[in-house]
């Protein structure tokens, strides 16, 4: 059981420190700050804590929080802010004092996860794993403006989520899903132009995933890649009969993941 924090925002260090240092109390997931992403990852992740992890933020950022709190349904879901005290202030007075939780940096490890700790306990029940509920079918929606390709990495390790965002967040959207499950309803509804899919995962393997995925609408030909450490001859044959776009075994080494995307999506 634990309790569930969406991660956002500039602030790659401070996200960081959750994945690395507060993995263990808190299932932590990441979004971008573009509007249609947040929108959805709050309605499959249903977080108790959005929190964004400021450092140099986009002014149209607040209009984009005040238009993402009339949209979706707050009522379980509170909103921490860290950051310098400037950008912590200018959230506050844009937003009219929607963040709950204000951290100002710098601040000792122990006395953010001592804030969280309090407004969760006061506020929060902790849940256990996440698991979306299966969204009516829709087309995939269009690339939401950013100008950039999006990335879904399909895994349940939060730390190779984290690593795999460290190395592709500069020059493409990244999402992410702990399975199947969340994955589903995602590519439902937003366009997504590279999977990459971990191949040993609880309830659904990275197979099954494959399966169903090359089964929804619009998701026949998107690059899959599958992310193994599985060395065995049986299995690597397994994924290469499914024929995706490549695998990459685990330790992931960034220039071969950051090539691969290249070669694929560019």
């Amino acid at each position: 059981m634990s309790y569930k924090i969406l991660l956002t925002g500039n602030g790659s260090s401070t996200i960081d420190l959750f994945f690395n240092s507060f993995a263990e109390d808190y299932e932590c997931m990441t979004t971008s700050l573009n509007l249609a992403d947040m929108k959805l990852h709050m309605k499959l992740f249903h977080p108790d804590i959005l929190a964004f992890c400021m450092d140099g933020e986009p002014e149209e950022m607040y209009d984009r929080i005040i238009e993402l709190k009339k949209s979706v349904d707050f009522s379980k879901t509170g909103i921490a802010i860290i950051g310098p005290m400037e950008e912590c202030s200018a959230f506050q007075s844009k937003t009219n004092m929607l963040a709950k939780v204000a951290l100002m940096l710098p601040a000792p490890e122990k006395a953010i996860k001592r804030t969280f700790d309090n407004y969760l306990f006061d506020h929060a029940t902790p849940s256990g794993p996440s698991v979306a509920g299966a969204g009516a079918a829709a087309p995939a929606a269009a690339h939401a403006g950013s100008g950039r390709k999006n990335i879904l990495v399909i895994d349940d390790d939060p730390i190779m989520l984290k690593l795999i965002k460290s190395h592709l967040r500069d020059n493409y959207e990244i999402a992410a899903a702990k399975g199947g499950a969340m994955a589903y309803p995602f590519l439902q509804k937003k366009h997504t132009d590279l999977i990459l899919l971990d191949y040993e995962m609880p309830d659904e393997d990275g197979p099954t995933v494959y399966q169903k995925i090359r089964q929804m609408s619009g998701y026949a030909a998107t690059p899959i890649v599958f992310l193994t450490g599985v060395a065995e001859m049986d299995k690597i044959a397994k994924v290469a009969a499914l024929k995706p776009q490549g695998y990459l075994l685990k330790p992931i080494v960034g220039e071969n993941l950051i090539a691969k995307v290249k070669e694929l999506i560019g």
